[in-house]
């Protein structure tokens, strides 16, 4: 697989925990958070988060994630090739999710 990043929907919850064991980081760009479900689940795989910057995610994940802004494409290019900078440099918030 040549992909870097993936659209999943109706994953199944078996699937869905598939893809945390092996995915490298997660990355949420929801407009609206929900429960924040995908930041706990994210976490307990020990995964790198960036979210949109959202009041339910930041209530949630804290300085333990990585926020951006705008709701373009090009807005969330420039903040993952920034995100990618920072992982590839182990930036402080690089915290491998929220600690047990």
């Amino acid at each position: 697989m040549d992909k870097k990043l993936f659209w999943l929907s109706d994953a199944s919850d078996e699937y869905l925990m598939e893809i945390y064991k092996v995915c490298s980081d997660l990355l949420v760009a929801s407009e609206a958070g929900g429960f924040g479900l995908s930041i706990v689940e994210g976490t307990s795989y020990g995964k790198p988060l960036m979210f949109r910057n959202i009041s339910v995610f930041k209530e949630i994940a804290v300085e333990y994630a990585f926020y951006f802004h705008g709701l373009k494409p090009d807005d969330l290019s420039i903040c993952l090739k920034g995100w990618i900078s920072l992982l590839e440099k182990k930036k402080p918030f690089y915290l491998m999710g929220l600690q047990k």
